[in-house]
C-alpha cells in the first residue's frame, strides 16, 4: 500500500476510539457507518499496515488490535458485541 493512502485510514482509526479491541465486520460496519462489505475493506487495509491482526475463518473473520495501538485510542479490552467470545485470547492466541 503506497503511503499516500494511508492518510485515508486515520477517520476510521478515530473512529475506534473507546470501542473493544476485538471486532468483525459487522461491528465495524456499525461504528464506521458502512456495510459489511466495505468493513472487511478497509479492516483488510488495517492489516496489511499492522493496525489489526485477522483471526478465525476467511468468511467471518475477526479482528484484534495489538496492545500497542491500545492506549492512545482508549480502547477497551474484550470483544464487541456480536463477536464470539474465547476466539482469541489477549495474548492474541
Amino acid at each position: 500500500m503506497s503511503s499516500r493512502k494511508r492518510p485515508a485510514l486515520k477517520p476510521y482509526l478515530e473512529l475506534l476510539e473507546s470501542q473493544k479491541s476485538h471486532q468483525n465486520a459487522t461491528s465495524l460496519a456499525i461504528i464506521w457507518s458502512v456495510n459489511e462489505e466495505e468493513a472487511r475493506t478497509v479492516a483488510g487495509r488495517l492489516v496489511e499496515i499492522g493496525f489489526f491482526e485477522q483471526h478465525g475463518d476467511q468468511n467471518a473473520p475477526t479482528f484484534w488490535v495489538p496492545f500497542i495501538y491500545r492506549p492512545p485510542l482508549r480502547l477497551v479490552q474484550g470483544s464487541a458485541e456480536g463477536v464470539a467470545a474465547g476466539e482469541v485470547d489477549e495474548d492474541g492466541e
